[in-house]
């Protein structure tokens, strides 16, 4: 079926979160000013979810991001009114279905307590409303064979990055053979059972940071090609299994799959897994 995005805070309020371990590929993107907290955008496909959140509202960076997964079901709770404009423009265009709190698919929505952290949605019911007219996403990622590496990788252990003003990492373990998260200086867990968020593969990309026309002060990452531009592009380091390779990311159009190239032009594949894709303005530090 279709893929079901939700935007999810990232607010020290709302961590620890519930059903992000979940998602097949978590975009984390800023959300307001340098210094502010990021947000993410988690994306979810192969596997049942009752309760996502806490849902917060969309960011003008989200459509860019949506429109290669298909007609997917994009789940937020409201916008200010220009980022309202270009979602309801870019669903007009069949981009996604929105769904949010009192409006289209509110009944998948479970408000726990009137707090902007106490809104959560079930994938599940988005699933079931809206399967009939949205569509399948197709795949996002070019993947490994077994056994197979990416050329140009060198081991590595450990990432730290930071998404505007959120600081994180991922730390390599053998045993779940996993990227598994940390964020404030302490292990990133799922709320429902305390488990710590882990991925197959991170990905890394340097994007310009701009303010959003929709609200100047709100910083947007820029993964779409600008007017005049005939693309958008950056570094990227992407560690699959316990390896990094090092290279660059590129965009042709709002529609395009992230193309990722090492620094001799070579195809960078992942492991089969779930994905974290973080958006940063300056260099992780791998070790």
């Amino acid at each position: 079926g279709s893929a079901v995005a939700v935007k999810v805070s990232n607010a020290t309020q709302a961590d620890p979160q519930t059903g992000l371990n979940r998602a097949d590929l978590i975009y984390e993107e800023p959300s307001h000013d340098i210094g502010s907290v990021s947000r993410f955008l988690a994306v979810f496909h192969s596997r049942n979810v009752d309760k996502v959140g806490a849902v917060r509202s969309a960011r003008t960076s989200d459509p860019p991001l949506l429109l290669p997964l298909g007609r997917p079901v994009l789940a937020y709770a409201g916008a200010n009114p220009k980022t309202q404009w270009i979602v309801d423009v870019r669903q007009g265009q069949g981009w996604f279905q929105q769904a949010r709190e009192n409006h289209s698919g509110a009944s998948a929505f479970i408000r726990q307590n009137s707090t902007e952290h106490g809104l959560f949605v079930s994938r599940n019911r988005l699933q079931d409303e809206f399967g009939a007219v949205t569509s399948p996403p197709k795949q996002q990622f070019s993947f490994l064979k077994e056994g197979q590496t990416n050329a140009g990788s060198q081991p590595a252990s450990r990432v730290d990055l930071q998404v505007a003003g959120t600081k994180s990492g991922f730390i390599w373990d053998d045993n779940s053979r996993m990227w598994l998260r940390f964020q404030y200086g302490r292990p990133h867990v799922n709320n429902e059972n305390g488990a710590q968020i882990g991925r197959s593969s991170v990905i890394v990309l340097t994007t310009r940071y701009q303010g959003s026309f929709a609200d100047y002060r709100s910083l947007e990452a820029v993964t779409f090609p600008m007017a005049g531009e005939s693309s958008a592009s950056g570094q990227a380091w992407v560690l699959t299994g316990n390896t990094v390779t090092q290279g660059t990311w590129r965009r042709n159009s709002d529609g395009s799959l992230f193309d990722l190239k090492d620094t001799n032009g070579n195809p960078i594949g992942l492991q089969p897994g779930p994905v974290y894709v973080g958006l940063v303005s300056a260099p992780p530090t791998i070790t």
